[in-house]
């Protein structure tokens, strides 16, 4: 899904809101989230294709990685539980579209 525009964020916010059940205030920070996690995603993958094409012009090269550290409060269990099957479906249909790649 396309992310960074006003009306892809509010699609993403709106699946959020739809898939969990949360208020549109904890689907807003869902999204947040999300788009964070892709950015980072997509910042990684940029300087992996660019260490890559470095890397094949000399013979070593070391990459630095990503480090994020995230703090996640929940107000119940039930939410815990609700954000943690939305998590493994995003990983799960993650990892199907990369098998088909």
């Amino acid at each position: 899904m396309n992310y960074g525009s006003t009306t892809a964020d509010n699609k993403i916010t709106s699946w959020f809101r739809s898939a969990s059940g949360a208020d549109s205030t904890e689907a807003k920070k869902m999204m947040s989230f999300y788009v964070f996690l892709r950015k980072e995603v997509d910042k990684e993958s940029a300087s992996s294709v660019s260490t890559q094409s470095s890397a094949s012009k000399t013979k070593s090269s070391t990459s630095s990685g990503t480090s994020v550290t995230i703090r996640l409060d929940f107000s119940s269990k039930s939410q815990a539980q609700q954000f943690d099957a939305l998590i493994t479906q995003f990983a799960e249909d993650l990892h199907a579209k990369v098998e088909k790649l």
